[in-house]
């Protein structure tokens, strides 16, 4: 007590008196609010990544009790946000016994691994259960002035379980009207305006009802029990292109050949965001260069290096390679320049702790498969592509490895590489991984739900879909609505769907 009144005499003196007096007063009043039975609001949207360092480490272990991290070890809470704390609080402290609350919430809490414990609508380990009643999405919309988001508005009861599916309305501008309409006279003209779409959301099947919501119609809901494989264990296991956290370091230019097994690169140090790294010519061993393929090289059944560009890979296996320094001298002397800014990465740090410093994240033998079918993480639709070797000057025809903004699955031959190509770009398979996946997070769940069926060389409905995406690949993309409603055609038999 002594202290709290000493500060106060010491805001007084320097005139800030009035306003902690008031913050204090809020405090008190916050405190003394009884239960209520109604609770609406929009509490602040931010990241757990964007919250002031000290701030985030005082509030984790509340958090945590809470319910609202993901129990994934990779994601945890990094990418949480901060309106699902508030939304479990306020229900904790604030809503009285079978009362209600509406909150608006980014959409990505519907979808992103990060919010997978928030989805279990469940507080305190369990001991206070919400029930979902209705989700409204106003992406179409746009409500709020000068930012480009996702808002959606969560209404759910207190002491009741969630049950799916559960209602999901989404609203859209009036078709008839101005596209860009965002302002409503009322909410009867609203409700009169705008177009008003009604379908529902269920978990994606499988796992413990913590996973990305599907939304979609009745008929959308029919299909994806097809789609997505509820329970088997999946044929297919997706990776993620090699994190280097240095691009301008382990992205290079080939410059020249220099003796057998030799060739002189150039770092490409304006490359990444981070600044004084040094550009650097030297000599290293031809094996350790590949080509490069990065997202913006993705297309639907188009996959392109990059002309100028080649990536450096010190290793074939989960990390560096120990024995560099005796086996690839001239690599490990030009990566040994670069000491000091390679210890300082955070994938180095959090994931390969005790490795050596030029050890690579998300790198293994797969990286070095023969053909990659692909994807991009991030993009508005979801569309697939595969490749194979590729040759580059000084080095010759090498694997071609995918930078850490694509994800693949790797395959043994062409043959299923053009099938797992045909099948994901089919429109039915397409539309369901944009159903769940949120914009920045098309990543290896796509391998993990699907129910893609292991590909088998005596299928002829699979040698089907693969001669179509390898005759459209052939044709670097060049896609025409005929081809995509034969090969829907054709997943759609495999599928019984």
């Amino acid at each position: 007590v002594s202290t709290t009144v000493g500060n106060l005499v010491e805001l007084h003196d320097q005139g800030w008196n009035g306003i902690w007096c008031s913050i204090l007063a809020d405090r008190f009043a916050a405190g003394a609010i009884p239960p209520s039975s109604h609770i609406c609001g929009n509490p602040p949207w931010v990241k757990w990544s964007n919250l002031p360092k000290d701030y985030a480490q005082s509030i984790q272990k509340h958090c945590r009790g809470l319910g609202v991290f993901s129990t994934d070890k990779w994601v945890g809470g990094i990418e949480s946000d901060i309106s699902t704390v508030i939304t479990y609080q306020a229900v904790k402290h604030y809503l009285a016994r079978d009362g209600r609350l509406g909150f608006f919430l980014p959409g990505s809490v519907f979808t992103t691994e990060s919010s997978a414990g928030f989805r279990r609508f469940s507080i305190d380990n369990g001991s206070l259960q919400c029930r979902v009643l209705l989700v409204e999405d106003y992406q179409d919309i746009k409500p709020f002035d000068g930012v480009s988001n996702h808002p959606t508005f969560l209404m759910l009861q207190r002491d009741a379980a969630t049950s799916f599916p559960v209602p999901y309305r989404s609203w859209a501008t009036d078709p008839n009207g101005s596209g860009n309409q965002r302002t409503y006279a009322s909410a009867e003209h609203f409700r009169r305006t705008a177009k008003r779409i009604d379908g529902t959301a269920i978990p994606v099947p499988g796992g413990d009802g913590t996973r990305p919501w599907l939304v979609g119609s009745a008929h959308d809901q029919a299909v994806f029990s097809k789609v997505f494989a509820a329970g088997a264990k999946p044929e297919y296991k997706a990776r993620k292109g090699i994190t280097t956290d240095r691009n301008g370091i382990f992205w290079v230019h080939a410059t020249g050949a220099v003796g057998a097994n030799l060739v002189t690169v150039r770092n490409a140090a304006d490359i990444g965001k981070t600044k004084g790294i040094p550009q650097i010519t030297a000599t290293i061993e031809s094996e350790h260069l590949f080509p490069l393929l990065r997202g913006r090289g993705v297309a639907p059944f188009n996959a392109v290096p990059e002309m100028d560009l080649r990536i450096l890979v010190p290793q074939r296996g989960m990390h560096g390679d120990p024995d560099l320094p005796t086996a690839s001298p001239h690599t490990f002397k030009f990566l040994n320049r670069f000491k000091s800014h390679l210890e300082q990465r955070s994938s180095l740090k959090r994931f390969q702790r005790g490795q050596e410093f030029y050890s690579l994240w998300s790198t293994g033998p797969y990286t070095f498969a023969p053909f990659k079918v692909l994807w991009r993480e991030m993009g508005n639709t979801f569309a697939a592509a595969y490749i194979g070797n590729a040759s580059i000057e000084h080095a010759g025809d090498k694997t071609v490895v995918p930078d850490h903004k694509l994800y693949f699955i790797p395959v043994e031959s062409e043959p299923e590489a053009a099938y797992l190509t045909g099948f994901l770009n089919a429109p039915t398979i397409a539309q369901a991984v944009s159903a769940y996946a949120a914009q920045l997070s098309l990543g290896a769940s796509v391998a993990e739900y699907l129910n893609i069926p292991k590909f088998d060389e005596a299928s002829a409905q699979m040698a089907a879909i693969g001669s179509i995406a390898r005759g459209l690949t052939n044709s670097a993309g060049n896609v025409q609505s005929k081809d995509l409603e034969q090969l829907d055609l054709r997943v759609r038999e495999l599928l019984s769907i």
